[in-house]
């Protein structure tokens, strides 16, 4: 959160045109920075895949049957909106699911006690699967049923 607040302070203190300089050199560097912390998050879900329990089926339930639940939401807003039937999908799709980036950290930092791999595990082992191969069509559908 602190990195996030801090660019948002540091973009509006450069300015748009003044902070081409720094622009150039975050962007170049974003993808590989990315791409390793999201290596770190696929380890820490693949090390707490292995020693998963049977005690830990409610949150698997969790992050199976909330995306549909959730994408609800998104779906009558985009219907309320009047947005275009694919806008409606990915609105329905980004409500649907979890904060594959944002919400491990902060619950890694706001709760000290939590089981950060079992949160990523549920995120990026359960809940992207589940909307990349059956959530996306199934919003579709859905919206093909409520418009």
């Amino acid at each position: 959160m602190i990195l996030l607040v801090g660019g948002l302070i540091i973009g509006m203190l450069y300015g748009k045109h003044n902070g081409s300089q720094v622009t150039a050199l975050l962007t170049q560097a974003f993808p590989l920075i990315l791409a390793l912390f999201l290596l770190e998050m696929g380890l820490v879900a693949a090390k707490t895949l292995r020693k998963i329990q049977l005690r830990h089926w409610r949150v698997i339930a969790f992050a199976l049957c909330t995306p549909p639940l959730l994408s609800l939401a998104g779906l009558f807003t985009g219907i309320a909106l009047g947005l275009t039937p694919g806008t409606t999908i990915v609105l329905a799709t980004l409500t649907a699911s979890a904060s594959y980036i944002a919400a491990p950290v902060a619950v890694r930092h706001a709760i000290e006690d939590a089981d950060i791999g079992l949160v990523m595990l549920a995120s990026l082992g359960i809940t992207f699967p589940f909307n990349v191969l059956i959530g996306i069509e199934l919003y579709a559908s859905l919206l093909a049923l409520l418009g």
